[in-house]
């Protein structure tokens, strides 16, 4: 493992230089490329230093977002009948698998008083 990080992080360098033909010996790097292989080696490191924690990590959110929308598919089902309804979307998603239940009461909220 450690090998494989050292080999990557020496050689990814190499990909991200750009070089002027008209001007020899000069050597610019493009400041977006460095922060993209900066992010990817670390990226890397933290994928292969502990995949059991990054894999509990994805999988407590793919639940979390799961419950997010079946909370709001659930008010919806049930608010149609008083003329309420939520879209689920990205945002709506987020903030219902962030706060929960008080999260989908604040969604009504916004939807009675503000919209």
């Amino acid at each position: 493992m450690v090998f494989a990080m050292l080999f990557i992080g020496s050689i990814s360098p190499c990909f991200f230089i750009k070089t002027n033909k008209g001007e020899k010996g000069v050597v610019k790097m493009d400041p977006v490329m460095i922060l993209l292989g900066i992010t990817v080696i670390v990226l890397l490191y933290f994928i292969f230093r502990q995949p059991s924690k990054m894999l509990r990590l994805l999988g407590s959110g793919a639940i979390r977002v799961t419950i997010g929308v079946l909370f709001l598919f659930f008010f919806n089902v049930f608010a149609a009948s008083f003329g309420l309804h939520i879209p689920i979307n990205v945002f709506t998603v987020l903030i219902s698998s962030i706060l929960g239940i008080f999260g989908v009461t604040s969604l009504a909220a916004i939807h009675i008083f503000i919209l």
